[in-house]
């Protein structure tokens, strides 16, 4: 089996200091060094607050690079790519929370193409999917949806310095299209989130995002900017 296709989630939370090498079996769980075929390596912490790492085999061939939220290299998110023993790219792709999620690119050895494979990752707090194969789409489409937050939004604003901040909101779209559970990451009062929250809901029904042919429940993240 490919490492790839292990996708590294065996990983045992035993991790070591940043920047040591973490020594792994041939099914990439940590073990004595006299028994290891490969090893892992953190790095310290970068500007995104991501603890970049990299797996080698036991002769130092790089065989992954990519990113974990904690320094034991067992948190993925973000982007990785797997590399064949000639060093050539594998595949490459995104982590989400440690789950792959997107489309995710796929090479021979040679360097060809080969087909590409869609992930789909699901937020058990939330009990939706926030990546499938066909997201949600509003129904008179993405320029549309900017007008209609610039229309119903606007007037709650009330100065021209909360005009220019940039907003996050967050809501689920159900397997109908409802618009449920809107929430803003990023607002600007409470007073604001609350009347624009409501205006949110009161929006059209969206075309229901699919996973394999079948509408599901899809959080959906968007900026927004009045």
């Amino acid at each position: 089996m490919s490492i790839m296709a292990i996708g590294l989630l065996c990983i045992s939370s035993t991790g070591g200091k940043k920047g040591e090498q973490i020594w792994m079996n041939n099914s990439l769980t940590p073990c004595k060094k006299g028994k290891a075929t490969h090893y892992m390596v953190v790095d310290d912490q970068d500007a995104e607050s991501v603890f970049p790492i990299s797996l080698y085999n036991i002769t130092g061939t790089l065989k992954m690079k990519g990113q974990s939220l904690n320094e034991d290299g067992t948190a993925f998110h973000g982007d990785f790519v797997f590399f064949h023993p000639n060093g050539k790219t594998e595949s490459k792709g995104k982590y989400m929370n440690h789950s792959k999620v997107g489309v995710w690119e796929r090479f021979d050895a040679q360097g060809n193409s080969m087909a590409e494979r869609t992930y789909a990752s699901f937020d058990h707090t939330k009990m939706a999917y926030t990546y499938v194969d066909r997201m949600p789409q509003y129904l008179e489409g993405k320029e549309h949806w900017q007008e209609f937050v610039k229309q119903n939004l606007a007037k709650y604003v009330s100065s021209s310095e909360d005009a220019n901040n940039r907003m996050q909101v967050q809501f689920i779209v159900s397997e109908k299209g409802h618009i449920e559970d809107v929430v803003f990451l990023k607002g600007l009062s409470r007073s604001f989130d609350e009347q624009a929250a409501r205006a949110i809901e009161s929006m059209p029904d969206w075309t229901p995002g699919k996973k394999q042919g079948k509408a599901v429940r899809v959080l959906i993240t968007m900026p927004i900017e009045l």
